[in-house]
């Protein structure tokens, strides 16, 4: 791809407010613009009042999908269901109509800014229907990363109904992905890991490649200066609050600890468990141990990173977990369930994971993990130079965005190729003053 050939990052979400995979567009649009790589971004118009404000020199490159009134009724309904219901059944609709709403702006944008391929980073599900399809130029989908369900000792902790949907929507995977074309018509599709790549649609056309999701900025999250304060124990917890994040379990596994042990959990984070889980902390007698901080903005994480000395994920369906690299390159040793994305991230020397053969036993292990730590400081400190050295080895956002751009550039030349034989390569120019 020639420097000055544009890229379309097209996306429900691209934002830091959002949180989750919201933010991974805009990180990617970002940084491309940072390397003089004219990038441009649509998503929806929901994210317009954040991006605008936050972005005035970039908004020549921002476009937006209006919102209209059916999308406002279907997501009011999905409001009033349960996370994972609402993923499978309104949220899957919200992504369609966007799409089929966003057809006619992509047209437009490619014609107009000589787009040379089209980037579509999330949703992250191996089985979300695409649309994007038929424009001229190369489609990339992905990093995708999911096909995640709980361990089989948990599978209790989803309703009923939620499994039966997960099923009934895993099953029409195939047709859906036929008869949307965006996954079987991509040039790329980029996963994360091959439980990913085994959840794929059959009848792909394009080339299938593995590129992880989830990376850390590890300048903003860096070991704190000074080393540790006296006092107790700083567990953290940085996460939604919902029940497969596995909260009510760790609350479970402090009350459990010795009484001597001098140890304060800090809860980061917000949801629909807040309030049981509260309540569950009082239950338990743990209102001088454990204290929930409520949400805290994208720019105030890396703080509550560096004044932890153990970062604890207890999630249980964890198909990233962004927060255990965070954790790792501020220098936290790491306790996670063996299980899923943490699983994947985290070397056996930067943390330790917590088998979840059981319910009891995972209770057990957590308690076991912290009593481990507490009482071992040099092993706290090595295992955080460990999590550090993995971090900004391989899990900085640097190096998977030059990653990103490596691919880029490799399908731009197979177009150029295509389209111009025999003569020089043309760079489209991009006027950042104008928006479509």
């Amino acid at each position: 791809m020639p420097a000055n050939d544009p890229v379309l990052l097209f996306a429900p979400n691209a934002s830091l407010s959002f949180g989750g995979e919201a933010a991974r567009p805009l990180r990617y649009f970002l940084e491309l613009h940072r390397r003089h790589i004219h990038a441009h971004l649509l998503v929806h118009a929901r994210n317009r009042c954040w991006l605008d404000i936050a972005y005035p020199a970039l908004t020549g490159y921002i476009h937006y999908v209006p919102e209209i009134r059916l999308e406002r009724w279907v997501a009011k309904l999905g409001c009033r269901l349960p996370e994972r219901i609402h993923t499978m059944t309104t949220g899957m609709l919200l992504w369609l109509i966007m799409q089929w709403r966003a057809r006619p702006l992509i047209h437009r944008l490619v014609r107009s800014y000589g787009l040379a391929l089209i980037h579509q980073p999330i949703p992250i599900s191996p089985r979300a229907p695409s649309l994007v399809h038929g424009f001229g130029v190369p489609v990339i989908i992905g990093p995708l990363n999911g096909a995640m369900d709980y361990p089989p000792a948990f599978r209790y902790r989803e309703p009923l109904l939620s499994r039966l949907l997960v099923s009934g929507v895993r099953a029409l995977a195939r047709p859906m992905a036929a008869f949307c074309r965006g996954l079987p018509d991509a040039r790329m599709v980029l996963v994360s890991n091959a439980r990913t790549r085994a959840a794929l649609p059959p009848g792909l056309r394009g080339e299938v490649c593995e590129l992880v999701a989830n990376a850390v900025d590890t300048r903003e999250y860096a070991p704190r200066v000074g080393g540790r304060q006296p006092g107790r124990l700083h567990l953290l917890f940085c996460g939604r609050l919902v029940s497969f994040k596995g909260v009510d379990l760790l609350l479970r596994a402090v009350a459990r600890l010795p009484a001597g042990l001098p140890v304060v959990l800090e809860v980061v984070g917000d949801g629909a468990e807040r309030t049981a889980l509260e309540s569950l902390g009082e239950a338990l007698g743990l209102q001088s141990k454990v204290v929930f901080s409520g949400w805290v903005d994208a720019s105030g994480l890396a703080d509550c990173y560096r004044r932890a000395d153990v970062f604890v994920l207890p999630s249980l369906r964890e198909a990233g977990g962004a927060v255990v690299m965070e954790a790792m390159a501020a220098g936290l040793p790491v306790i996670a369930a063996d299980w899923g994305g943490p699983a994947d991230y985290l070397p056996q020397d930067a943390g330790i994971r917590v088998p979840v053969s059981s319910v009891e036993g995972f209770i057990e292990g957590l308690v076991a993990a912290v009593c481990k730590l507490a009482e071992d400081p040099c092993m706290r400190e090595a295992m955080g130079l460990a999590g550090r050295s993995a971090a900004t080895a391989g899990m900085d956002w640097q190096a998977r965005i030059d990653e990103l751009e490596r691919i880029y550039r490799a399908l731009g030349r197979e177009v150029v190729a295509v389209q111009q034989p025999d003569g020089p390569c043309r760079a489209a120019t991009v006027d950042g003053g104008k928006r479509s």
